[in-house]
């Protein structure tokens, strides 16, 4: 097993790396925190601490080897113990790592599911499993966590209660969709958050193909060896972009915005969301500050 390499920082995109180590090129899965880190280090030489694991079905015979980077053995072994909990495999760990491994340890080890619930991909479910599963084993590794809580204490009083509807609308399943006006020379004016049965521009998209959304850059995807068939996502998907046949559980790529709602309201924490480069490049609203 590779557990370190050193190279040349080639290609840095937002879910992982690309790093030359003399005549070959390893593509380097990373947390978006370490990405965030690395960003200004490209065509400079990096060390990351890795894991390797292998990606598909062994009855299929088609394993793909993958590789995971991380800035130090820590954070790496931390990672071991996150993937560990029930319904959270290694691209579900990675796209919620959006933040210092020790301001989710704190958290753990706090009790603070509401800062869980921030994170890509994770749910109040979730994070209640999260806490259950590691609380009182990640202490070590909350160690720097008062820097992030410091930064969070920065938030102004609206901006900290902005937050805290988001939390409580995504617990509810709600869509989260960022507007602009034409009137305003197409700058964003609104977050919205909205359920299917309301919603005027939901519905015509949904129902008439009016394309009044933009995809998230993501798309929902599921893991059938979790999968009940229950059929509540395909209750709660917006879209109309999740059905029931007899194999199951199906996703329309064309018409899947990767809004998320399945992945809240999976009761069996089946659902993810991928990032997908067909769907386009995720808002960053606050590029739009």
């Amino acid at each position: 097993m590779i557990a370190r390499i050193e190279g040349k920082l080639v290609r840095l995109d937002g879910d992982g790396a690309l790093v030359q180590v003399g005549a070959i090129g390893y593509e380097v899965m990373l947390p978006g925190y370490c990405v965030n880190a690395l960003s200004d280090k490209i065509g400079l030489d990096v060390s990351l601490c890795t894991m390797e694991y292998y990606e598909g079905s062994p009855g299929g015979g088609n394993l793909i080897p993958r590789m995971v980077g991380f800035l130090t053995a820590s954070e790496r072994d931390f990672f071991n113990k996150f993937i560990s909990v029930k319904g959270i495999g290694i691209k579900k760990g990675l796209r919620s790592m959006s933040v210092p491994i020790a301001t989710i340890a704190s958290a753990i080890e706090n009790g603070d599911d509401k800062m869980l619930c921030s994170l890509d991909g994770i749910g109040r479910r979730m994070s209640q499993q999260i806490i259950a599963e590691l609380k009182g084993k990640v202490g070590a590794f909350a160690a720097g966590a008062e820097a992030g809580a410091a930064a969070e204490a920065r938030f102004k009083a609206y901006q900290a209660e902005a937050l805290e509807i988001l939390r409580a609308e995504h617990e509810r399943g709600h869509l989260h969709s960022a507007w602009f006006k034409a009137a305003l020379l197409n700058r964003f004016y609104a977050i919205c958050n909205c359920c299917k049965c309301c919603c005027g521009g939901i519905e015509a998209m949904a129902k008439y193909g009016m394309p009044m959304l933009a995809s998230s850059g993501y798309v929902a995807e599921f893991d059938r060896d979790l999968c009940n068939q229950c059929g509540i996502c395909v209750d709660a998907c917006p879209f109309n972009a999740l059905a029931t046949n007899d194999a199951g559980v199906e996703r329309s790529w064309q018409l899947c915005m990767g809004c998320g709602v399945c992945v809240e309201k999976c009761p069996v924490q089946a659902m993810s969301l991928v990032r997908d480069a067909g769907k386009g490049i995720p808002l960053d609203v606050r590029a739009l500050a």
